[in-house]
């Protein structure tokens, strides 16, 4: 996939950073202890592919700042990757999955079983849902941050649409099953189907973007719904942006199952988050 994101710097000027990643996740999981073993089970081959001012006001402010290196994040660290250069990040099996806002870890999945029919798909995701009156109890968190269900089961279905390769006609389930949360909207547009959702903030939108003659996913968007006070002069403020700013995209070019093994440098092994490579 390609990520392509939108920086505030402390500058006050936004860049637009373009990176690739491809991702190779074991499927030969056990429990939950072994995804958080000496091993990593998420390989992330990261390539920064290009870092520009994302307008000519920003380059102007860029330049007023004396030009200065675009890296992987805001401040530029020994370990941080400069334009052109590629790394691998080594990473246990269950990271993105955060073992409960953003779904089931990934061990407790087979992609393969996840049914077909909207209804059935969303009981099934449910069941991973804490039981009880208080589920903040079962993730230890105050009640005040804890997500709706509806929005816990849109968090989830874009994780497993974004991080599985599942059937199609699953995938179809899913989408189906996304338009008709509370909020949703459906957007369409010249070869492609978005389905579109306020985040649990309000600040931003999610949109889930799908070729419709194939079912494939073709990208994740999070888009500028409103400011955010609380987000000010912060990395996160784009309140001087228009609404409908596309702040950050995951473009999706191939997913799927594969015996080969990820290529990695010499002197690379599998260690649980370990960053290598040249």
């Amino acid at each position: 996939m390609e990520e392509n994101r939108l920086w505030r710097t402390s500058g006050n000027y936004f860049l637009r950073q373009r990176l690739s990643h491809v991702q190779w996740r074991r499927t030969g999981l056990v429990d939950e202890t072994a995804a958080w073993g000496p091993e990593a089970n998420l390989v992330d081959e990261k390539r920064f592919l290009s870092s520009e001012p994302a307008t000519a006001a920003d380059r102007r402010a860029w330049k007023r700042a004396g030009s200065p290196e675009s890296c992987e994040y805001l401040k530029c660290r020994a370990a941080d990757l400069r334009v052109g250069q590629t790394k691998f990040d080594l990473l246990p099996g269950s990271w993105f999955w955060q073992n409960g806002f953003s779904g089931p870890p990934l061990t407790n999945l087979d992609p393969m079983k996840l049914p077909g029919d909207p209804s059935t798909l969303r009981s099934a995701i449910l069941r991973f849902w804490p039981e009880g009156d208080h589920p903040e109890k079962a993730w230890d968190v105050p009640a005040k941050d804890m997500p709706t269900k509806d929005d816990w089961l849109w968090g989830t279905s874009t994780d497993i649409l974004t991080q599985l390769p599942i059937s199609s006609a699953t995938r179809t389930a899913f989408y189906r099953m996304l338009t008709e949360l509370p909020g949703a909207r459906v957007i369409r547009r010249s070869g492609t189907v978005t389905i579109a959702r306020a985040l649990q903030d309000g600040y931003l939108e999610q949109h889930v973007v799908f070729d419709p003659a194939t079912g494939k996913l073709s990208a994740l968007e999070y888009v500028l719904l409103k400011r955010d006070p609380a987000r000010r002069g912060g990395a996160g403020d784009f309140s001087s942006l228009p609404k409908g700013t596309v702040i950050d995209q995951l473009t999706f070019t191939q997913m799927g199952w594969t015996d080969e093994d990820p290529g990695l440098p010499q002197g690379c092994t599998l260690r649980e988050q370990q960053t290598c490579g040249p």
